[in-house]
């Protein structure tokens, strides 16, 4: 397995969060910021771990406070989550949300027009 550094994974998981969800933001931790419905609050946390991980990569005394299994398991659980994501099914299940909308909507103005047409005696 090669060997990557805790930025390369946060810029990794960036890019997915990108392609996947479509979630825009210059670092990760703005992205989790507007990823409020469309992320659990364990990979929210795990976006977190991962940032902070990142951010104190770089300081010397810092960097040995990195749990790297913690680190590891929260990039494995982001991986296979947004994996598993299918941008075309997000995007049909939203047009069929707002077609059901506009259905019931329809519906239940043609029943109130109805219920009125009777009430007053015309039909």
């Amino acid at each position: 397995m090669e060997s990557r550094t805790y930025q390369q994974q946060a810029d990794e998981i960036g890019e997915a969060l990108k392609a996947k969800l479509r979630l825009r933001g210059r670092d990760l931790d703005r992205q989790a910021a507007r990823a409020r419905r469309a992320l659990s609050r364990r990979l929210r946390a795990d976006i977190r771990t991962l940032s902070e991980a990142a951010a104190m990569e770089g300081h010397p005394k810092l960097s040995r406070r990195i749990d790297a299994a913690r680190v590891a398991a929260a990039h494995a659980r982001l991986s296979a989550h947004l994996g598993g994501v299918d941008p075309r099914a997000r995007a049909r299940a939203a047009m069929l949300d707002v077609a059901a909308a506009i259905a019931l909507a329809v519906l239940l103005a043609g029943i109130l027009i109805v219920w009125w047409l009777w009430s007053t005696g015309r039909v």
